[in-house]
């Protein structure tokens, strides 16, 4: 009887895993401990029972004609009828089985009432050797798709229409570009699978569209058709969870000066002077424009404000106060594996939305570690999210001099309840001092700056700007995702004849902004986890491929708005 192994911690997540993904699990197994795994059977329903669902699907997918967005709903075309998903993720090596393994699977996901699935990670960089990935094993780049795993791609696409299963096809997913695909060494250095980058960066967004033309228009010879036009294939979705302004609960536009190596921080620099220039007919009126509401005032923290320790449960921050809250020792005794977990905080802070304000202190610890800086809901019930700022979330590294620590921000989000500033310390025990604290209204050196030209091109990434600034910084970063979501999904429609509903990434990705890059799309999607911290502490058989873990996103629910 074929088993598979799960952690007794998870078993919502495990039992949700298909059989299909046992190799993965047992090539983790054999490299981790697993003494707290149990075998979990693999026993398939007797066909026409009341636990195989399969009859519930339309086979072949597509045969009701392609799907279609019909009055705020997905439908079928021929039929106009509206048609529900209930779905899962087919992840990286997963998407390249045999064609035995292929059959199983949809079989099996048949069985389990499964009427889509999503092909994601395709595009993965970590089990290229291994075979698990779009790319030939044989060619350093990733430019150019591999026939035979194509070839793979396709069986299983065929094998998932035959049970009545569409696909919801991913395109840049986790796609690694390397300096062999024609890009400088930094390349090494952007973010994680280039994400950001590849919302402005011409080369990456010219090696999405041919990435495109390779995947969708080569004909399937299960199927008969491509995959652009495939009635089985229900989405495309243009770039996976990723948002040139930043994640959904963070704050948007910052840290890119950070982020970006060169040249790409230059190229996008260049866009943003560019982007000033059109807007301001000359660099006087800009330097005016910028300059309003940046004038400091009187410092917010005073001698009625303490620092508190803010610990979960497992962890432990002892406070040691000086005269005032501009001095305070923290002792963190015990960390899990969580940093958020660990913090101390001054609450209570009268910050207004749209103000600038400017974070002065210094800081030293008893040895080199991170210290991450962040102001946000001062409301002790949000203790689960942590993560959602007013302005400022900001890592920084500390060592055992004291560091001089300058934080210019712009609030937002301050309508309901007073701010905190926090200092995340989780990250590892010792002691974190600081000295010389001053939360101040407006900021100093903010603004057009002497040198900075809009039309001559050298107008930074701003790191501490005053309001208006920060608006157009806003306007800019917005204006290039629209502009690089309607090209795209205007080439994937236009030029490839893509006939399925067509999304670029998740709608809450870069805030309330991404409604404006995902308004050109045919609907709009999110994505939610369960046992989201359980994932963060440690990884999970069926999300985890050879020697490092898929990021969390294989183990996603997804949920449409048209539906």
């Amino acid at each position: 009887m074929a088993t598979q192994k799960i952690l007794r911690s998870a078993p919502l997540l495990a039992v949700l895993a298909f059989p299909s993904f046992a190799p993965a699990v047992e090539s983790v197994a054999a490299a981790e401990d697993h003494s707290n795994w149990i075998s979990w059977p693999t026993l398939e329903p007797v066909a026409g029972s009341a636990l195989d669902l399969s009859a519930m699907n339309a086979a072949p997918a597509g045969a009701h004609g392609r799907v279609i967005v019909k009055d705020g709903h997905f439908a079928t075309a021929a039929d106009g009828q509206r048609i529900r998903f209930w779905g899962c993720n087919i992840s990286s090596e997963q998407n390249f089985l045999t064609p035995a393994d292929a059959d199983t699977l949809a079989r099996r996901l048949a069985q389990g009432g499964v009427n889509i699935a999503r092909l994601h990670h395709m595009d993965n960089p970590w089990s290229v050797a291994s075979g698990g990935s779009i790319w030939s094993k044989d060619r350093p780049d990733h430019a150019q798709i591999d026939p035979g795993q194509l070839d793979r791609l396709h069986r299983l696409v065929a094998a998932l229409k035959a049970r009545g299963i569409y696909s919801n096809v991913n395109l840049k997913v986790s796609k690694t570009l390397v300096p062999e695909d024609g890009f400088p060494a930094s390349i090494a250095q952007t973010p994680p699978f280039q994400k950001q980058v590849d919302y402005f960066q011409r080369r990456m967004v010219e090696l999405q569209k041919e990435y495109a033309r390779q995947l969708l228009t080569v004909k399937n010879p299960y199927t008969g058709f491509s995959l652009a036009e495939d009635p089985a294939v229900a989405i495309v979705e243009i770039n996976n969870e990723n948002s040139l302004l930043g994640q959904r609960t963070r704050d948007a536009g910052r840290r890119l000066e950070q982020l970006l190596p060169e040249p790409f921080r230059g190229e996008l620099a260049a866009l943003w002077s560019g982007w000033l220039a059109k807007k301001y007919s000359d660099d006087l009126l800009l330097a005016v424009s910028w300059q309003q509401g940046a004038t400091p005032r009187a410092p917010l923290i005073g001698p009625a404000h303490r620092w508190q320790p803010d610990a979960m449960p497992g962890t432990r921050v002892d406070v040691v106060p000086g005269a005032d809250a501009s001095a305070v020792e923290l002792k963190v005794v015990e960390v899990d594996s969580i940093r958020w977990h660990a913090q101390a905080y001054v609450g209570n802070l009268p910050l207004e939305k749209d103000q600038t304000y400017t974070l002065e202190f210094e800081a030293k610890a008893d040895a080199p570690r991170p210290l991450q800086v962040v102001i946000s809901r001062d409301d002790p019930r949000w203790r689960t999210d942590k993560w959602r700022t007013r302005g400022l979330n900001t890592p920084t590294e500390i060592g055992t001099e004291w560091k001089p620590l300058r934080f210019v921000f712009v609030a937002h989000s301050t309508i309901d309840v007073p701010s905190r500033l926090s200092l995340i310390i989780g990250h590892q025990t010792g002691t974190v001092a600081v000295r010389h604290l001053k939360l101040t209204p407006g900021a100093e050196r903010t603004g057009l700056q002497p040198g900075q030209s809009a039309k001559a091109g050298t107008v930074p990434i701003p790191t501490a700007p005053s309001v208006a600034q920060w608006r157009d910084w806003i306007s800019f970063l917005i204006e290039t995702e629209v502009e690089y979501a309607s090209g795209m999904r205007n080439f994937l429609r236009d030029e490839l004849g893509v006939r399925a509903p067509i999304i670029c990434t998740q709608m809450n990705y870069g805030g309330i902004a991404g409604l404006a890059r995902e308004q050109a799309m045919d609907f709009a999607d999110a994505h939610y986890y369960w046992q989201h911290r359980i994932l963060a502490a440690q990884r999970m058989p069926g999300t985890t491929t050879g020697p490092r873990s898929t990021p969390p996103s294989s183990c996603g629910v997804r949920r449409s708005l048209v539906r």
